[in-house]
């Protein structure tokens, strides 16, 4: 299967006017939902309020989701009616899913478990609605070699999605983190990866992503899990099609989510060992620790550094990247032993 894209570099070359008034367009409209985002949070009944394992103090909207799915919804219809592109049909739908779980959970509060359950049983039924939305092989580079799951792939896929889904999420908790975190990813994939291209709909996004994350800093805006929920959509979707089609190594493909996979892990250990359920909330999380040694700004570059250090060396200097994900994971570890 070969997957279109509208090629930036193309579009620049032919339409460079149309390209700035398109993102120029995109910048204010984001900047007015940003400035009315309390306005529209208050109707919507998505604010924030402080209480235990909060580190904010005064009402917050979560319009983060919001504004990102208002926005980049019309650029994918668009996409999709003149370029007929159903792969990026699939993905919206899979997208708005997610979005519309994350939104009610921040209207509502909805217990982890229903929600894990609502996402499993929306991937299910996207089994049958496109059969390279599942994780049938996986790639090894330092063997050169790939091996499939057979019968087992649904279930893995499954797995695969919950696990991702609820690290994401749970790395949600400082102010810039998962905004920049999926910036940084965003960027880093349309160089290093086959089906991530900064076509219309990547540069959107990254252009949504770089304005909430000057209100964000600022703590005018929180991502809210409809935002963070959208991303982990987002991401699930891409790196299933690059699986699927590429011969991409699996470990390029995981490590910069590796360090929310180990430290999901390592809470859940922690909360169970205590007697607490696996999803009670606490500020144990590896960026709650950062938070406590260093500024905030500090906190997420260190946090995106040990992320994304073993896919960029290994891209650009033809690295093992298990070596690298061991200096990273040895880093966590570290920071973890001397500073929590």
């Amino acid at each position: 299967m070969q997957i279109k894209n509208i090629n930036l570099h193309n579009l620049i070359i032919n339409n460079l006017k149309m390209i700035i008034i398109y993102l120029t367009i995109i910048f204010f409209f984001t900047l007015f939902l940003c400035f009315k985002s309390k306005f529209i949070g208050e109707a919507l009944g998505v604010i924030d309020k402080p209480g235990k394992n909060k580190i904010h103090y005064f009402k917050i909207p979560l319009m983060g989701g919001p504004i990102i799915y208002s926005i980049i919804l019309p650029v994918f219809l668009i996409v999709i009616f003149f370029y007929n592109e159903k792969i990026e049909l699939n993905k919206i739908l899979y997208i708005s899913l997610l979005f519309l779980i994350g939104f009610g959970d921040d209207k509502f509060n909805f217990k982890a478990i229903n929600k894990i359950f609502l996402v499993s049983i929306i991937s299910t039924i996207f089994f049958f609605f496109d059969t390279n939305f599942v994780v049938e092989k996986i790639y090894f580079k330092f063997l050169d070699s790939e091996f499939y799951f057979g019968r087992s792939k649904y279930i893995i896929t499954i797995i695969c999605v919950i696990l991702f889904f609820i690290g994401k999420n749970m790395a949600d908790g400082i102010n810039g983190l998962i905004i920049t975190h999926s910036l940084i990813s965003i960027l880093l994939f349309c160089f290093f990866f086959n089906s991530f291209k900064l076509d219309f709909i990547n540069l959107t996004l990254v252009l949504i992503l770089i304005v909430i994350l000057f209100f964000n800093l600022k703590n005018q805006i929180f991502l809210g899990d409809s935002g963070t929920s959208l991303l982990a959509g987002y991401f699930i979707y891409g790196l299933f099609y690059e699986n699927y089609l590429y011969k991409t190594d699996v470990f390029s493909i995981i490590s910069p989510f590796l360090i929310m996979g180990i430290d999901m892990v390592r809470l859940f250990f922690l909360r169970i060992s205590s007697g607490k359920h696996p999803f009670d909330k606490d500020n144990n999380h590896f960026h709650h620790i950062l938070l406590r040694n260093f500024r905030n700004i500090k906190s997420i570059i260190i946090y995106n550094f040990i992320s994304f250090l073993p896919l960029i060396l290994s891209q650009m200097f033809h690295i093992n990247i298990l070596s690298l994900i061991g200096i990273s994971m040895f880093i966590y570890i570290y920071i973890i032993k001397y500073y929590d």
